[in-house]
């Protein structure tokens, strides 16, 4: 008489393969996407954003209070709500189009030639009774010495072109022409989503001050 076959043994084998194929395929796809909240922004981690949110917050309103900033690449941009930077956390609290990139075909920076970033900063008209009051719980106090510097940084990816300092006339600003480049160890590819971060550092009330804002834009092939 046969003895049954016990297949037990054959199964808990099995669960425990597909088990460790699993977590190697994890393991894989987090090194290659790596968490957003490691990613740096404006310099630090988002954990330290998080501590210092309240002065980032104030520091920005108060830039944004006497200036309306707008962007756009490889064209002048046009004074339009859309084309104005955000604060990091303003991004993510939008949804930030993880699901729109396939759908977003419009090529904006271009991967197989130079490209341009273009920053205009327009004074905003700011009455006397705003002049000598603290609107908001900020200075109104006049701001100087306007510098920006531009970082590049595909999503997900860790390391961040730094595209140097505008050069501006008055205020209309425009970098140097630079291509898109990634290291030689990146996972990603050129196309796809950039998120262009300035960094805009100034001075008011004697103290030297510094904010970031960002907006995304969409990278292929010049049609």
């Amino acid at each position: 008489m046969k003895k049954k076959l016990n297949l037990w043994p054959f199964g808990i084998l099995a669960v425990i393969v597909i088990g460790v194929v699993l977590l190697v395929r994890l393991v894989v796809l987090s090194s290659g996407h790596p968490d957003l909240e490691e990613i740096a922004y404006g310099g630090k981690k988002y954990q330290q954003v998080e501590k210092d949110i309240n002065p980032i917050i104030k520091n920005t309103k108060a830039f944004q209070a006497q200036y309306s900033i707008y962007i756009d690449v490889n064209q002048k941009p046009l004074a339009r709500l859309e084309n104005q930077p955000l604060m990091n956390y303003e991004i993510k609290g939008n949804g930030s189009r993880l699901a729109d990139e396939k759908k977003n075909q419009k090529a904006q920076l271009f991967t197989d030639k130079p490209n341009k970033i273009y920053v205009d900063f327009v004074p905003k008209a700011v009455s006397k009774s705003s002049k000598n009051s603290t609107s908001g719980d900020f200075s109104s106090s006049p701001i100087s010495n306007i510098r920006t510097i531009v970082f590049l940084q595909r999503y997900y990816a860790k390391e961040k072109m730094d595209i140097g300092e505008l050069e501006c006339d008055k205020m209309s600003c425009v970098s140097r022409d630079f291509n898109l480049t990634l290291s030689k160890d990146s996972k990603q590819i050129l196309e796809g989503r950039w998120r262009v971060s300035l960094e805009i550092s100034y001075n008011q009330d004697g103290v030297d001050k510094t904010i970031t804002l960002e907006k995304e834009f969409f990278a292929a092939k010049h049609p």
